[in-house]
């Protein structure tokens, strides 16, 4: 009976160990900074404020530290895009205080362009630092469409800033826009019908982004191009690389370069239809979106 009670001791003793070993990675209940959804009275459902955020911090200005925060289905109060429904929103939350601004992330106002329900800020990444003379930013849209003769592709949309972002312009880059590779056929063995693959048209690019520590470079996943069997995009910048051999800067000319490579292409052939231009997948090595 003794050993029993003992037994027990020893058991509440460790489960008060762990217990006070799992306190160490809760939040911060005190020291917390909390950042309240700015236009939430004009918003109708959630607006997923906080779905993605990413920390940044500037040497300039005496060393700011902000939050960027993602809504993807924020209702925006930027000009221009008041009357679409949902199209998301980013945000840029100082922590010297507690309000958000709403950032001039996309000012692209094409026809061809369906920004409704888009996703505007679904991901985001930022670089912490200046890196090489420069602070990039990464704001995605994976379910912007785009028209294509009478058809809507969900191709995605993302746009970067490579300055910091208070004096920050961002362009729009649609890596999936190529209109002769948005979708093609295959025949179906023993039969007279063919089956619909579409290469770019649900590519959904941006549904994730991350910069690596090389600061020229961003990765962007897109899960639903090659018929959902999904890749990732390589975007490649410019910028200046000093030659320790030469007493002059040489320049590595990769800007607007993206990799798109396709996991399957050596398991199909595909016949494109429409009078649509469409590469055999399988007959490129490279894989590079064109």
């Amino acid at each position: 009976m003794l050993f029993q009670k003992m037994g027990l001791c020893w058991r509440a003793l460790g489960l008060l160990c762990t217990v006070s070993l799992a306190l160490c990675f809760n939040l911060e209940p005190l020291m917390h900074h909390a950042f309240p959804y700015p236009y939430q009275d004009q918003q109708g459902r959630e607006a997923y404020f906080g779905f993605s955020v990413a920390l940044q911090h500037s040497e300039e200005g005496g060393g700011a530290n902000w939050v960027l925060v993602g809504a993807p289905r924020a209702n925006s109060s930027l000009s221009g895009k008041q009357d679409i429904p949902e199209p998301g929103a980013v945000f840029s939350c100082s922590l010297a205080g507690d309000t958000c601004e709403e950032l001039h992330v996309d000012a692209n106002s094409d026809r061809k362009v369906v920004k409704d329900h888009g996703w505007l800020g679904g991901s985001l990444d930022t670089q912490p630092d200046f890196q090489s003379n420069r602070q990039a930013t990464c704001v995605c849209a994976p379910l912007c469409k785009f028209r294509y003769r009478k058809k809507i592709y969900m191709n995605g949309a993302c746009y970067i800033a490579k300055d910091s972002l208070s004096s920050a312009t961002f362009v729009e880059e649609l890596p999936l826009e190529n209109r002769g590779k948005q979708r093609s056929s295959k025949a179906i063995p023993g039969t007279d019908r063919g089956e619909t693959i579409y290469i770019y048209g649900y590519g959904q690019a941006g549904f994730s982004t991350h910069f690596p520590d090389d600061p020229t470079k961003l990765v962007v996943g897109a899960p639903g191009v090659y018929h959902w069997n999904g890749s990732a995009i390589l975007f490649q910048d410019v910028m200046d690389v000093p030659d320790p051999g030469a007493r002059k800067r040489r320049e590595v000319p990769i800007e607007d370069e993206e990799d798109v490579p396709d996991p399957g292409a050596r398991k199909r052939r595909e016949v494109p239809i429409e009078d649509e231009s469409v590469p055999d997948p399988g007959a490129r090595k490279d894989g590079r979106c064109h």
